[in-house]
């Protein structure tokens, strides 16, 4: 199963219908307040929290209706492709607690985060709620937990700091060397992302090289990574006209995809992230362009490269609202089969494959917009 973002919360009153940014405002504290629950299996399987958590998913769901369709009240594209999705989501989630699928309920709240996370990373305001302390319980966290958490209140810097501290923990890299790379990409992917900041991603991984016992492979990859960034330093500048950034991305995207030798290699990671800032630019720019929908496949596709909280499962919604948008299409036949591949696989764990009814029943009318019948390519 998907190993996905642990964060916390507190619940906030009903927003008017009238006013997008209480919407927004509302499903924020009380997604957090949900996702406080999913810490631990313990505490989402408490008999004592069922109630708490039902009513929490069935006033996230009337929230998502809230959001205005097709308007984006934000200077992110995100926003209004990944909106219309949310309340599938959440509606999935309500129906696996219902039935008491908890584990699936549980993952599929944690993966929300995701679609706060791509709609709003980009934003000034991502970052501006540093000031606010952490609650105290948070202590009792790992700092690789209180990092992650630190992300779900957008905290940015917080979140920094504690990777850092995890990263260059004495023997940090030892005990557990995934946690420890997953984390290390985590944090570069919050400095280009949100803080688009490629000289403090330099910075950092000059600490990193620094670190006794680095494996041969990951000095590789950080020597990879530094390339990219120096590159991405040296030249900022976006082509100017659609035409010419369309031709950019499709290089860019062909460059990275021919680095990566296998489904491990993160070597092209600082590549496929400044893929994503440019075709977030092509989207941004471009909002009528006939080329969205291949876009939104790059970014899926960017997306499930990277794979790391807070945005686990983010590469899912771009493949089904590339699907929505050009139903019957190449592009969305392509959509949906990385994105049936992604669910098979992420519901699949040693007790076998597990996928809720209602998801399979997506996947079906997703197929029925992605392909023409009598006319697949076998």
């Amino acid at each position: 199963m998907r190993v996905l973002l642990l964060i916390l919360f507190v619940y906030s009153s009903s927003p008017s219908r009238a006013d997008p940014k209480l919407t927004m405002s509302g499903i924020s504290s009380t997604l957090n307040s949900l996702l406080a629950l999913s810490l631990r299996d313990e505490t989402w399987r408490a008999d004592k929290n069922r109630s708490e958590i039902r009513r929490g998913l069935e006033g996230l769901l009337q929230l998502s209706h809230e959001i205005p369709n097709g308007k984006n009240e934000s200077n992110d594209p995100s926003l209004v492709i990944l909106a219309p999705v949310l309340s599938d989501q959440i509606r999935l989630a309500l129906s696996a607690h219902q039935l008491g699928q908890f584990e699936v309920s549980r993952q599929m709240v944690r993966s929300l985060t995701a679609s706060c996370f791509g709609c709003h990373s980009r934003e000034p305001e991502w970052s501006t709620q540093d000031q606010k302390s952490l609650p105290g319980f948070v202590s009792s966290l790992s700092a690789l937990d209180q990092a992650r958490y630190a992300v779900s209140l957008h905290q940015t810097k917080t979140a920094l700091s504690g990777y850092e501290r995890f990263l260059l923990e004495p023997g940090s890299i030892k005990r557990d060397l995934q946690s420890w790379h997953d984390a290390l990409r985590e944090s570069l992917t919050l400095i280009l992302r949100v803080n688009r900041d490629p000289q403090s991603a330099i910075e950092l991984i000059g600490r990193i090289k620094k670190i006794e016992g680095i494996p041969f492979f990951l000095k590789r990859e950080l020597a990879a990574w530094e390339r990219d960034l120096l590159s991405w330093r040296r030249d900022r500048s976006i082509p100017k006209g659609e035409a010419l950034l369309r031709l950019e991305i499709q290089k860019r995207y062909a460059e990275a995809s021919a680095r990566r030798t296998h489904p491990l290699d993160h070597s092209a990671d600082m590549a496929f992230l400044r893929l994503t800032s440019l075709l977030y630019e092509m989207m941004r720019r471009y909002p009528k362009s006939r080329f969205l929908a291949e876009a939104e496949y790059l970014q899926g596709v960017s997306y499930e490269t990277l794979s790391t909280p807070p945005f686990e499962n983010l590469h899912e919604l771009f493949y089904e609202s590339c699907i929505r948008r050009e139903p019957h299409s190449r592009t969305a036949e392509k959509c949906y089969e990385r994105l049936e591949r992604s669910v098979y696989f992420g519901f699949t764990g040693s007790s076998g494959t597990h996928i809720p009814i209602e998801l399979e029943n997506k996947l079906l009318e997703l197929w029925g917009r992605a392909f023409v019948p009598g006319k697949l390519d076998h």
